[in-house]
């Protein structure tokens, strides 16, 4: 049998088809309605790459370090940004604004001991 030779082939059945007007009276019947939400990604937001890193610069910068206090302060600034930026596209967002307060909270402390370092070493009396 050849590919050409359409007699020996059965013929297959084909579904109906609808008009246009037909679908949208078969939309506007159906209890299912689909929401769209745009801009949103489908399933869980990536962690922000940064986010554990920021998290680490700013315990450390108050616990025993103060000049990572601006690093975490930068850092976590930027992918703060950047996760406002991504639609819900990256998570993390409490472990970088954490490290971020950290981070701030360090910088502060620092400049607090080194004025007090300051006033320590040219005053002479504590």
């Amino acid at each position: 049998m050849s590919v050409t030779d359409r007699k020996s082939c059965p013929e297959i059945p084909r579904a109906p088809t609808r008009t246009a007007e037909e679908h949208g009276e078969a939309a506007r019947h159906s209890r299912i309605r689909l929401v769209v939400i745009p801009n949103q990604p489908i399933g869980q937001p990536v962690e922000h790459p940064n986010a554990t890193a920021v998290l680490f610069l700013g315990a450390a910068s108050v616990l025993c370090c103060g000049v990572l206090g601006p690093v975490a302060w930068a850092l976590g600034r930027r992918a703060l940004d950047q996760i406002e930026e991504s639609g819900g596209a990256y998570g993390g967002r409490t472990q970088v604004l954490v490290g971020y307060v950290l981070g701030v909270a360090g910088t502060l402390f620092m400049i607090i001991f080194a004025v007090l370092f300051l006033f320590i070493l040219l005053g002479g009396n504590a």
